[in-house]
């Protein structure tokens, strides 16, 4: 109640709305504010919680194994990640990598070079739906926009304007990596 008396307190001096448009406007307005400051630490506080969990955090390990094969646990490890509205949430999670024998024939990979499927992943995010440290509703967001307007330029700016900023490289990141997950279930269904 305290920040609404705040809030209407600016509204002093006769600034408030009158016509539709007006209204129209702070009710976007308010919208962005509250994704913003409201849904971002609700989220994070939830996702804190989840890791707080020592039971989920193994559930999802051991449903991380089951899917990709063998993994080994490498740790907690810091990471932020993107959620509804645009807020930015670090945390520390469990990461694991694909076991890779040290003694197969050939050319050894150069440091830092990453393998065929890639350098591992955050098994209670992606239990959780995230992908590439992105929330599932901006994974979707982003790709229903990208996939509604002619560019990804033009999915960008709507995003930007929904409080999502994102360059083209990343929408066509999150884009590739939805399809490719839904490959994945269509051919390895459940």
């Amino acid at each position: 109640r305290d920040a609404v008396d705040r809030f209407m307190a600016c509204f002093e001096n006769g600034l408030l709305p009158t016509a539709g448009a007006g209204f129209q406007s702070l009710e976007e307005r308010l919208l962005l504010v509250a994704q913003r400051h409201l849904v971002g630490p609700v989220l994070g506080a939830v996702l804190g919680a989840l890791h707080g969990e020592e039971s989920f955090v193994l559930w999802s390990m051991r449903a991380a194994r089951g899917r990709c094969g063998q993994l080994v646990g490498r740790g907690d490890r810091p990471v932020t990640v993107t959620v509804a509205g645009g807020g930015e949430v670090t945390l520390d999670t469990p990461y694991m990598e694909a076991v890779t024998p040290t003694n197969k024939p050939g050319p050894r990979r150069a440091q830092g070079s990453r393998g065929k499927g890639g350098s591992g992943l955050y098994p209670v995010l992606a239990v959780l739906g995230f992908v590439l440290r992105s929330s599932p509703y901006v994974t979707l967001r982003t790709a229903r926009m990208a996939t509604l307007v002619d560019s990804y330029q033009e999915a960008r700016e709507t995003l930007v304007g929904e409080g999502l900023d994102m360059d083209e490289k990343q929408i066509k990141s999150v884009v590739e990596r939805l399809g490719d997950a839904g490959l994945f279930d269509r051919e390895h269904p459940t």
